[in-house]
């Protein structure tokens, strides 16, 4: 597909972000602003023509468009607000950001086709197959490739990871006395919990997590797993929350 911006790379960063040339995912100011790695210059060709640029000259395309239009990535989510913001004030590039969830992004991308009319998005590794199936990622290597684990990106470039996250949970410290520090912590608590939509990601992230956190394995036991704290979860649910479960990024 082609992209909107001439410096757009809707590379594939999971965790996730179909991710822009010039770094969103980082500091500006953090960036070795000259070189690609050995790894992506030698792996310039038609396919990943970006790879062969360095990072000055990706740069310089990106000013003279002027602006970033991203999806999936709003100031709040990931601390992408203080990425926004290193990029305007390093660069002068503006920002803005239309909210979705990853399979709508991928369905915008998809649907738009060669007419695309974002520059990057960020996505939940769940979709990351997908839309590296659906041919809507370009491989793009940046300037600290190398540094990156093998565990946390593609051999072809398409895919990275730019962030994980963690079980946390947010207490209502006028009703809870003591914060749960484990889920056995809130298994044995009294006050209600709440998990989210459990057709989210982050609310099936924390229920994962919670058939781990009391012995589940891989399979389908990941489900099975937490369904005594579930049962108990369900007599706890009401309006008046005392403690939310989630993951922070």
């Amino acid at each position: 597909m082609r992209r909107k911006k001439s410096f757009a790379a809707l590379s594939l960063i999971l965790g996730c972000t179909l991710a822009l040339a010039a770094p969103a995912g980082a500091a500006a100011s953090d960036v070795d602003s000259s070189a690609v790695s050995a790894e992506a210059a030698a792996s310039n060709d038609s396919e990943n023509p970006l790879n062969g640029k360095t990072l000055d000259e990706i740069t310089e395309a990106a000013k003279k468009e002027g602006d970033i239009e991203s999806v999936g990535m709003p100031d709040e989510w990931a601390n992408w607000g203080n990425a926004w913001k290193a990029i305007k004030d390093k660069y002068g590039i503006n920002h803005t950001d239309a909210d979705m969830s990853s399979a709508e992004e991928l369905q915008m991308f998809q649907t738009e086709g060669e007419n695309g009319t974002k520059d990057i998005g960020d996505v939940g590794q769940a979709f990351g197959q997908q839309a590296i199936d659906q041919d809507l990622a370009q491989g793009y290597k940046t300037s600290y490739w190398d540094s990156v684990p093998d565990w946390a990106k593609g051999e072809d470039g398409k895919w990275m990871m730019a962030y994980t996250g963690a079980t946390a949970f947010l207490t209502n410290t006028d009703q809870v006395k003591e914060a749960p520090k484990s889920w056995a912590d809130v298994e044995k608590g009294d006050y209600k919990v709440a998990i989210g939509d459990i057709n989210g990601g982050t609310a099936q992230a924390a229920v994962i997590a919670s058939a781990y956190a009391f012995g589940a394995e891989i399979g389908q036991k990941t489900i099975i797993g937490p369904m005594k704290l579930g049962a108990q979860w369900c007599d706890k649910t009401g309006f008046s929350v005392a403690l939310s479960v989630g993951f922070d990024f």
